[in-house]
């Protein structure tokens, strides 16, 4: 298995449970689980995009969901967020934190 933290860099490990067929299997399980959750992603994407053109189209929101199987709420959430600018976030160094002091 291996794992990309920045571009260019990756970190390779295995499993050995001591068992071949052990490893096999879960080896073969987290690959099945990887695959779902790329299978998800793409779905949810998928989703997005449809329910916003649907409702660019004049549908509305409820009928929107019913078409993509998705809550009306769900489809509002996706209007929104196509509505919003993209934003780009800039990661802060938490606050250090102060010593309470004892004093009574």
């Amino acid at each position: 298995m291996c794992l990309v933290r920045t571009p260019g860099r990756r970190i390779c490990y295995d499993y050995d449970v001591g068992d071949p067929d052990l490893n096999a299997a879960t080896a073969m399980l987290r690959a099945h689980r990887e695959r779902l959750q790329q299978e998800e992603r793409q779905l949810a994407a998928r989703t997005a995009e449809l329910a916003a053109e649907l409702t660019r189209r004049s549908m509305s929101v409820r009928d929107a969901a019913a078409l993509v199987g998705v809550s009306p709420q769900r489809v509002s959430q996706i209007n929104a967020a196509a509505r919003q600018p993209t934003k780009i976030t800039k990661r802060v160094a938490p606050a250090k934190r102060r010593k309470k002091s004892n004093a009574a």
